[in-house]
């Protein structure tokens, strides 16, 4: 199609121009990342249980990657006591001992867990309080591979855990419900957690019954949380994901308040209605390729929304090359700008895409 020889066009310029000035930084975990107003995410490589996802104690002195602790955008503390690790086949994702950090986007791995090629993929958005978590399982194999996977989420609300409101409306949390909305006894100081687990539709796959909100025990021996679990199967040579959200306080603005919070999560009953930036980098195709969403009657609406945001990002690609390693004075560079952009507008993305 028109837009894939328009991306085989840039893609080759923006990865020269990137060999310059480079985007991708090597990081280590522990890591903090600043997101949208400030809001700081914490991710280590010590969150792992020393028992299984859903039990033994989880107190950083185990393996696993996973989000120990977030602060909102309106400084209120303590949204987790480890969370969203990946456990494949009873085995945790331990991340690599160096990881890739790009503009909003954390990246570990490959890792080999039953056969798979496993990364763990998390976006720190920088527009909104929210982080997408994304499981990508790649099958080298000439055979179709099943596992289970599972992921705790423990809360920093402990003991205080309270149930704002489900996907259903209620506050009986179970398999059926898409969305929790839980808060620190309501008034704090902790953050308002937003945890999105599945899409609307009928996707490939949903979490497996019961949902529990007993995960492993944090440092203060407190188990409160959420933990859901996920029966896959990946084809021969194919790719397949999991993706989840991670909201804080209103998601969208800087409050920390359940009623902001509850609103905001009612955009994820539909697929058009999730704010476009939280779909950053996801091509067509990885969208796809995600089995607890349903976007294939979605996509193409979805690709043309975004396709403004994503001409911002081809340039905010190569603003950070060059930000990020001073380039900006380089001819080379420059040259190399100048030519990916010469005859490519809003409007032939826009209209490209749309033909899809």
């Amino acid at each position: 199609m028109l837009h894939t020889r328009i991306h085989a066009f840039l893609t080759p310029i923006i990865l020269l121009a990137c060999l310059f000035a480079g985007t991708v930084t090597a990081a280590t975990l522990p890591l903090t990342v600043t997101g949208f107003n400030s809001l700081a995410w914490i991710v280590t490589n010590t969150g792992g249980s020393n028992l299984t996802a859903f039990t033994g104690d989880c107190d950083g002195s185990s393996a696993g990657m996973g989000i120990s602790e977030a602060t909102s955008a309106n400084g209120a503390t303590d949204a987790f006591d480890n969370a969203y690790q990946l456990y494949v086949d009873g085995v945790i994702f331990e991340a690599p001992a160096d990881v890739d950090l790009k503009g909003e986007t954390l990246t570990a791995g490959p890792v080999v867990l039953s056969g798979l090629n496993v990364t763990l993929e998390i976006l720190f958005s920088g527009s909104v309080q929210a982080a997408r978590i994304r499981a990508i399982f790649d099958n080298p194999t000439n055979v179709a591979i099943a596992v289970n996977v599972d992921v705790p989420i423990n809360l920093g609300s402990d003991t205080d855990t309270q149930i704002e409101q489900t996907a259903s409306g209620d506050k009986l949390f179970t398999e059926d419900d898409r969305w929790i909305v839980t808060s620190d006894n309501n008034v704090g100081p902790d953050a308002v957690n937003t945890t999105v687990i599945y899409g609307p539709g009928t996707p490939d796959v949903t979490p497996l019954a019961p949902i529990t909100q007993t995960v492993c025990n944090d440092s203060k021996a407190q188990p409160e949380g959420i933990g859901f679990s996920f029966s896959i199967t990946i084809p021969a040579n194919k790719t397949r994901s999991l993706m989840f959200f991670a909201g804080l306080g209103s998601i969208q603005g800087s409050n920390n308040t359940v009623t902001s919070a509850i609103a905001n999560a009612a955009t994820f009953n539909s697929n058009n209605a999730i704010d476009t930036r939280l779909l950053l980098g996801l091509s067509d195709t990885e969208l796809l390729e995600i089995l607890n969403w349903d976007f294939v009657a979605t996509v193409n609406a979805a690709a043309v929304a975004a396709a403004e945001e994503e001409d911002r990002t081809f340039i905010d690609d190569f603003i950070g090359c060059s930000v990020s390693n001073s380039k900006t004075n380089d001819p080379t560079f420059l040259l190399l700008v100048l030519f990916a952009f010469l005859g490519l507008g809003r409007k032939i993305v826009l209209s490209l895409r749309g033909t899809q």
